[in-house]
């Protein structure tokens, strides 16, 4: 057995900085979200079936009224987004960029991703762009006040 396959949840919270998204994480990461794909493809699935039994039903009582239900549409996009959200996040892991923050750079963080594994956003750019401000490394650019620019 491999060390991936022991590593736990306490050993990824309790490992160091230097080991922030190394080989065995970022394997520890991509069986998660594995696993949270199987789940959803799952719950997709049902409401696939939901579906098809729309269809049936349509066929055998065509003057029934089969307009969807707005609940069942809403879902099937909301696990289509998640379906997405997850395929992106495994991609950054193949590319070495899954855990940081595609703002900043900086570590999103092991507690954070252990909540939300799809996270894009480190902790602190959020709360940033949620209040109307992005954060981007690097200097502060301002627009520039063509009052006070000289000829």
């Amino acid at each position: 057995m491999s060390m991936v396959e022991k590593l736990t949840v306490r050993d990824v919270v309790s490992a160091g900085d230097d080991a922030y998204m190394n080989e065995d994480q970022l394997e520890f990461f991509r069986a998660r979200l594995l696993r949270l794909r199987e789940e959803t493809q799952r719950r997709f699935g049902v409401s696939s079936e939901g579906a098809n039994r729309t269809v049936e039903i349509a066929i055998q009582e065509p003057h029934r009224d089969m307009r969807p239900d707005r609940s069942v549409a809403e879902e099937s996009e909301t696990l289509s987004i998640r379906l997405w959200e997850i395929d992106a996040a495994l991609a950054r892991v193949r590319v070495g960029t899954y855990g940081y923050c595609e703002h900043t750079g900086e570590p999103i963080g092991v507690r954070r991703l252990l909540a939300h594994p799809t996270a894009t956003v480190s902790t602190n750019s959020r709360e940033l762009i949620a209040g109307g401000r992005e954060h981007r490394s690097g200097p502060e650019q301002r627009p520039l006040d063509l009052n006070r620019a000289t000829a």
